[in-house]
């Protein structure tokens, strides 16, 4: 198993790009079953960062596990990459053959931040967000759900 951030992950992948050793990477990262890619969702990506991402995905599809967190749903990916087409793509291996869990709760980082503020015996912060993770469920609770795609 292989954990770490997407982003620092896009960057060495972009550097073994343009040294020419892409594919080394991506066999050193076959050995792991599993890859986690954390705050997949956060930054937006520019194109040569989403070509490697794709290649990632279509190298890993149907021979290893790539697990995503990610906070927005697939139908708003297209805010993250910068080709609808290579958005749908991805999202299409990516769903194949997956399990899908929609978490539709506040983020446990925000309730720490409340909890803490409430323990000390602070006032709620006037300037507090709620960052509610939005999936398009109104559920509070985390439901999980399979996908089997056909395409």
């Amino acid at each position: 198993m292989l954990f770490t951030g997407t982003s620092s992950f896009v960057q060495k992948t972009l550097v073994a790009q343009r040294h020419l050793e892409l594919d080394g990477l991506l066999a050193r990262r076959h050995k792991f079953h599993l890859l986690i890619l954390d705050d997949f969702a956060c930054v937006t990506r520019e194109r040569e960062e989403s070509a490697v991402l794709f290649k990632l995905i279509s190298y890993c599809y149907e021979q290893r596990s790539i697990l995503l967190t990610a906070n927005l749903p697939f139908a708003q990916w297209d805010r993250i990459f910068p080709d609808q087409a290579t958005a749908v793509a991805k999202v299409n291996r990516l769903v194949h053959h997956a399990t899908i869990f929609e978490i539709n709760t506040q983020s446990y980082r925000c309730r720490a931040a409340l909890e803490h503020h409430r323990t000390d015996g602070a006032a709620e912060p006037s300037h507090s967000v709620n960052l509610p993770i939005t999936t398009g469920s109104s559920s509070a609770t985390p439901t999980a759900r399979e996908s089997r795609s056909s395409t």
